[in-house]
């Protein structure tokens, strides 16, 4: 465990089939059981953070076809749904929502082997919010979505970059497989599967929660608080390291969100 704690390596990115197929059982139902109730109420708490750090950085006019991957309802891309001329969310859950902002939806379901349902080049713009930490495959997925898209391509991608605790035990309001991605090992997957990384921001400082309690707002669906979060995560040098071992090391930004262009 070593090697994984310490973010050499990404837990789950290389099993076998066997394996995959297990880690998706029961992430699918594990997760639903956490927090689907609040998505199928249309619930959503990062409007302000997705906007931040991903839907002021798109290109102006139309987003074309947007593949929304693991969007639920699809309430996380309402605030652009109008741009796209339709939307795909897929997602293990047909939530039934049929359209956003007056844009068609359409739901596909993944394939529990990490392979994306779209044809190369299908999608002219892409989303991914918080998903890929509860999946098995990383590597695989991330080369999905530069092959759903066509040249030039946007992808928003936000995911935690620490361990989120030690996963072989239980942890309260977590699923038993979820884990953060290495950041190190994050931007060379990225680089990889050819994208140009036009923004690479940290995000999702611990005392940001803190300080939204004490105002008795929402952490990530006020500007403000985003903007101080965005302060809190970008002026000191703070120390990226992926598994604490020790309270004053939680110290730090716990996500990353990037905006990716495909080459």
């Amino acid at each position: 465990m070593k090697e994984f704690f310490s973010g050499m390596r990404l837990y789950g990115d290389d099993m076998d089939e066997a394996g995959v197929l297990a880690w998706y059982r029961d992430e699918e139902r594990a997760y639903y059981e956490l927090w689907g109730q609040n998505r199928d109420r249309g619930f959503y708490d990062y409007h302000a953070l997705n906007t931040r750090h991903g839907f002021r950085h798109l290109p102006v006019g139309s987003l074309g076809r947007l593949l929304s991957f693991g969007g639920a309802n699809g309430e996380e891309v309402r605030p652009i749904a109008a741009r796209a001329s339709s939307v795909v969310l897929v997602d293990p859950t047909d939530y039934g929502t049929r359209e956003l902002a007056g844009t068609k939806v359409e739901y596909r379901r993944p394939n529990s082997l990490g392979a994306l349902p779209a044809d190369d080049g299908e999608f002219q713009a892409l989303t991914c919010f918080g998903v890929l930490h509860h999946i098995p495959d990383v590597t695989r997925v991330v080369r999905e979505f530069a092959r759903s898209l066509s040249p030039g391509g946007i992808a928003l991608i936000r995911e935690p970059i620490v361990s989120m605790g030690d996963w072989r035990r239980p942890r309260r309001g977590l699923t038993s497989r979820e884990r953060g991605i290495p950041l190190q090992l994050f931007d060379e997957m990225i680089r990889s599967a050819g994208f140009e990384v036009l923004r690479r921001q940290r995000c999702v400082h611990p005392l940001t929660p803190r300080v939204a309690r004490v105002l008795g707002v929402n952490a990530y669906n006020s500007p403000q608080l985003v903007a101080l979060d965005m302060a809190l995560c970008t002026l000191p040098p703070w120390r990226t390291r992926y598994h604490a071992f020790r309270w004053w090391q939680r110290l730090r930004p716990a996500a990353v969100a990037y905006v990716l262009r495909k080459h």
